[in-house]
Protein backbone atom coordinates (compact mmCIF):
# COMPACT_ATOMS: atom_id res chain seq x y z
CA UNK A 1 0.00 0.00 0.00
CA UNK A 2 1.11 3.46 -0.80
CA UNK A 3 -0.80 6.61 0.06
CA UNK A 4 1.06 9.72 -1.01
CA UNK A 5 0.14 13.03 0.58
CA UNK A 6 0.40 16.45 -1.03
CA UNK A 7 -0.62 19.62 0.80
CA UNK A 8 -1.00 22.69 -1.40
CA UNK A 9 1.00 25.52 0.19
CA UNK A 10 -1.44 28.21 -1.01
CA UNK A 11 -4.84 26.66 -0.34
CA UNK A 12 -3.99 24.02 2.26
CA UNK A 13 -5.95 21.47 0.20
CA UNK A 14 -4.77 17.93 0.82
CA UNK A 15 -4.58 15.33 -1.92
CA UNK A 16 -4.12 11.72 -0.82
CA UNK A 17 -3.35 9.35 -3.69
CA UNK A 18 -3.64 5.64 -2.98
CA UNK A 19 -2.00 3.02 -5.18
CA UNK A 20 -1.85 -0.73 -4.93
CA UNK A 21 -3.57 -2.82 -2.27
CA UNK A 22 -5.19 -0.50 0.26
CA UNK A 23 -7.17 -1.59 3.30
CA UNK A 24 -9.12 -0.12 6.15
CA UNK A 25 -6.16 0.31 8.52
CA UNK A 26 -4.13 1.99 5.75
CA UNK A 27 -6.82 4.67 5.39
CA UNK A 28 -6.92 5.35 9.12
CA UNK A 29 -3.12 5.56 9.25
CA UNK A 30 -3.07 8.02 6.33
CA UNK A 31 -5.68 10.26 7.99
CA UNK A 32 -3.81 10.28 11.28
CA UNK A 33 -0.51 11.08 9.55
CA UNK A 34 -2.20 13.87 7.58
CA UNK A 35 -3.43 15.60 10.74
CA UNK A 36 0.04 15.29 12.29
CA UNK A 37 1.85 16.81 9.29
CA UNK A 38 3.43 20.17 10.17
CA UNK A 39 1.85 21.87 7.13
CA UNK A 40 -1.67 20.50 7.72
CA UNK A 41 -4.37 23.12 8.34
CA UNK A 42 -7.47 22.11 10.33
CA UNK A 43 -10.55 22.40 8.15
CA UNK A 44 -8.58 21.85 4.94
CA UNK A 45 -10.41 20.35 1.97
CA UNK A 46 -9.25 16.91 0.91
CA UNK A 47 -9.27 14.86 -2.27
CA UNK A 48 -8.92 11.10 -1.92
CA UNK A 49 -7.68 9.75 -5.27
CA UNK A 50 -8.49 6.04 -5.41
CA UNK A 51 -8.23 5.62 -9.20
CA UNK A 52 -5.15 3.37 -8.99
CA UNK A 53 -6.09 1.45 -5.88
CA UNK A 54 -6.52 -2.28 -5.55
CA UNK A 55 -8.78 -2.04 -2.56
CA UNK A 56 -10.08 -4.85 -0.51
CA UNK A 57 -13.85 -4.73 -0.18
CA UNK A 58 -14.70 -2.77 2.93
CA UNK A 59 -17.68 -3.89 4.96
CA UNK A 60 -20.52 -1.63 6.03
CA UNK A 61 -19.24 -1.94 9.61
CA UNK A 62 -15.78 -0.75 8.54
CA UNK A 63 -17.29 2.20 6.70
CA UNK A 64 -19.23 3.13 9.82
CA UNK A 65 -16.07 2.70 11.88
CA UNK A 66 -14.25 5.06 9.50
CA UNK A 67 -16.97 7.66 10.03
CA UNK A 68 -16.57 7.23 13.80
CA UNK A 69 -12.79 7.56 13.44
CA UNK A 70 -13.14 10.83 11.48
CA UNK A 71 -15.66 12.13 14.03
CA UNK A 72 -13.20 11.22 16.80
CA UNK A 73 -10.42 13.35 15.31
CA UNK A 74 -12.66 16.36 14.61
CA UNK A 75 -10.78 18.46 17.16
CA UNK A 76 -7.60 18.22 15.04
CA UNK A 77 -9.28 17.64 11.66
CA UNK A 78 -11.46 20.72 11.84
CA UNK A 79 -14.95 21.40 10.51
CA UNK A 80 -16.73 22.85 7.48
CA UNK A 81 -14.46 21.32 4.84
CA UNK A 82 -15.07 19.43 1.61
CA UNK A 83 -14.06 15.84 0.90
CA UNK A 84 -13.97 14.52 -2.67
CA UNK A 85 -13.53 10.81 -3.26
CA UNK A 86 -12.40 9.94 -6.79
CA UNK A 87 -12.76 6.35 -8.04
CA UNK A 88 -12.89 4.51 -11.34
CA UNK A 89 -14.14 1.01 -10.59
CA UNK A 90 -17.85 0.42 -10.10
CA UNK A 91 -17.29 -1.50 -6.86
CA UNK A 92 -15.29 1.40 -5.43
CA UNK A 93 -17.96 3.86 -6.54
CA UNK A 94 -20.60 1.86 -4.69
CA UNK A 95 -18.51 1.67 -1.52
CA UNK A 96 -17.71 5.38 -1.68
CA UNK A 97 -21.40 6.25 -2.10
CA UNK A 98 -22.23 4.07 0.91
CA UNK A 99 -19.57 5.93 2.92
CA UNK A 100 -21.08 9.22 1.72
CA UNK A 101 -24.43 8.20 3.21
CA UNK A 102 -22.90 7.06 6.51
CA UNK A 103 -20.83 10.27 6.73
CA UNK A 104 -23.87 12.53 6.53
CA UNK A 105 -23.45 13.69 10.15
CA UNK A 106 -19.76 14.58 9.83
CA UNK A 107 -18.89 18.31 9.88
CA UNK A 108 -18.01 18.30 6.18
CA UNK A 109 -19.50 18.13 2.72
CA UNK A 110 -18.60 14.90 0.91
CA UNK A 111 -19.09 13.89 -2.73
CA UNK A 112 -17.98 10.98 -4.89
CA UNK A 113 -16.56 11.51 -8.39
CA UNK A 114 -15.21 9.43 -11.25
CA UNK A 115 -13.06 12.27 -12.63
CA UNK A 116 -10.31 14.12 -10.78
CA UNK A 117 -10.93 17.38 -12.67
CA UNK A 118 -14.62 17.31 -11.69
CA UNK A 119 -13.62 16.83 -8.05
CA UNK A 120 -11.17 19.74 -8.19
CA UNK A 121 -13.78 21.98 -9.87
CA UNK A 122 -16.31 21.13 -7.15
CA UNK A 123 -13.72 22.06 -4.52
CA UNK A 124 -13.19 25.51 -5.98
CA UNK A 125 -16.75 26.13 -7.22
Amino acid sequence: MTIERHIDADTGRVTLTATGPTGFEDLKTALKAMTEAPDFRPGADIIWDFRKVESEALSADQLREMVAFVAGIADVRGINYKVAIVVERNVDFGLARMYEVFADDLPCELRVFRDLADAANWMTG
